[in-house]
């Protein structure tokens, strides 16, 4: 795995901002919601982005108050099609907005109020449908989380509905963030409280229903911060930075549409070091770049990846790897992250000391396909685990003893175009996760294993897998 490569700093504007969020349009677009360093004005921004460079746009006012604006957080709902939604202070009024974007200009429709409440905590919203968001906020007695469904009509109107209220369960909430999950019409909704643990609740869009609760790990109390994003149709991961555990975690969220499983929380640094602001971006399905700012962990951007365990034959641990880069050696206060095209995540950032607004993009490059050329003998001992992200090409006359203490993982694909003879053995457990195509071989296999105890034989097909030709397994399994 490579080391995460950090673009060049694109400044915005010299000056610190607050309230920032982020959405991505398209692999080439990302737009930024921010609040002006003088706190009474709310802008847009587009940002044109490659893997490694930001150019930036002209700012768009979305609305100002003499009191301030807080509480901004947006989404897309297509690559020309975003809602905003936002307080004015001085009225404690709540809105939310349409906002187009045609090439290169930001369009601010009309604004509706769709809630009177004084004070909203946090609040943040997630995409639906093409013209169908959903929000949840924490109003101000932190006893609980109110649902609403938003509806895009025109660019004069947007529609709400309040669908639901979620209770607190021993304390007062102070964060909370979603996600869409794509089984299903629902939404992760993560949630903290001042006194008590954390949570992740699956929401039905349609109703407001909670379908199933997990709790975020490790237990403890007081967060900082916590972010939650989707990475494929059944996975999103969460980040969070916890104060009695003084550290920064990361948790799997895996939803089958009947089953939430929440994995255990990894820490970045482990007890002893935690950021006050923390954002995750996915960079591929199974991988993402970590963001810490603030804090005892300094601003850092690291890449982490989800890890799959043969039990469950699911993907509940996390890790990270590669090195630590660090973000800006200036004290950072606002923070905002999201994927763009593959491998490739922006963060927009707000300073303080030396004051700066602007964007970054960090990129990694995944190992995807292993071709082999040529005779080859491999004779391998290996204690620990074989991982390739996508595809196993292997061209020739191939005698291979292998032996392996731990396991063999394929994300994608073995292709093998030769003759084969194999003498495997193995202490652990051999796993394909899609296809298998082989010619005519012959496996002269010892397998030494705890069969459904600590590990298993698993081979995962689709219905356009097949063995191309006659394979015979000559195969010896001890229990």
């Amino acid at each position: 795995m490579a080391d995460l490569i950090l673009g060049t700093l694109a400044t915005l504007q010299s000056a610190s901002a607050s309230w920032v969020d982020s959405a991505r349009l398209s692999d080439t677009k990302t737009i930024v919601a921010y609040v002006d360093s003088d706190g009474l004005t709310g802008r847009l921004a587009l940002a044109t982005t490659t893997s490694t460079s930001i150019s930036w746009g002209a700012e768009q006012t979305f609305d100002t108050d003499g009191a301030g604006i807080s509480q901004v957080a947006v989404v897309s709902l297509t690559a020309t099609l975003c809602l905003l939604v936002y307080t004015l202070d001085s009225s404690g009024l709540n809105y939310i907005v349409p906002i187009g974007i045609s090439g290169s200009t930001i369009s601010v429709g009309t604004k509706t109020n769709f809630d009177s409440e004084a004070e909203i905590v946090e609040q943040s919203m997630c995409r639906s449908s093409d013209t169908e968001a959903f929000l949840f906020q924490t109003q101000s007695s932190g006893a609980n989380i109110v649902y609403f469904a938003a509806t895009y009509v025109s660019m004069a109107s947007v529609t709400t509905n309040e669908l639901a209220t979620i209770p607190a369960d021993t304390g007062t909430i102070d964060h909370i963030d979603c996600c869409p999950m794509g089984i299903g019409a629902v939404a992760a909704l993560a949630w903290s409280e001042t006194s008590g643990n954390a949570h992740v609740y699956i929401i039905d869009f349609a109703t407001g229903n909670t379908l199933d609760t997990g709790q975020i790990n490790p237990v403890g109390t007081g967060r900082d911060s916590l972010n939650i994003k989707q990475f494929d149709s059944e996975y999103a991961c969460l980040i969070n930075s916890l104060t009695s555990q003084n550290g920064d975690y990361v948790n799997v969220v895996y939803w089958d549409g009947a089953d939430l499983t929440v994995g255990g929380g990894f820490g970045i640094f482990g007890p002893g070091s935690r950021s006050n602001l923390v954002e995750i971006a996915p960079l591929t399905s199974r991988t993402a770049a970590l963001v810490g700012i603030g804090g005892t962990s300094g601003n850092y951007v690291i890449e982490g990846e989800m890890l799959f365990e043969i039990a469950t034959g699911l993907y509940t641990d996390f890790q990270a790897f590669g090195s630590l880069v660090e973000l800006t050696a200036y004290t950072g206060t606002e923070i905002a992250a999201n994927a763009t095209s593959s491998e490739s995540a922006f963060i927009f950032f707000s300073t303080s000391g030396t004051v700066v607004t602007g964007g970054r993009m960090a990129t990694t490059v995944e190992l995807d396909i292993i071709t082999i050329q040529g005779d080859i003998t491999v004779d391998l001992g290996l204690e620990g685990i074989i991982q390739v992200a996508s595809n196993i090409a292997i061209v020739g006359d191939i005698p291979v003893d292998l032996e392996l203490q731990g396991s063999i993982q394929v994300g994608n694909n073995i292709v093998i175009s030769g003759d084969i003879s194999v003498d495997l053995e193995i202490n652990g457990s051999i796993l394909v996760l899609n296809q298998w195509f082989g010619r005519a071989g012959t496996f002269n296999s010892k397998i030494s294993t705890q069969i459904n105890r600590n590990s298993k034989i698993i081979v995962q097909v689709d219905a356009n897998s097949k063995i191309n030709q006659s394979v015979s397994f000559n195969s010896s399994i001890t229990d």
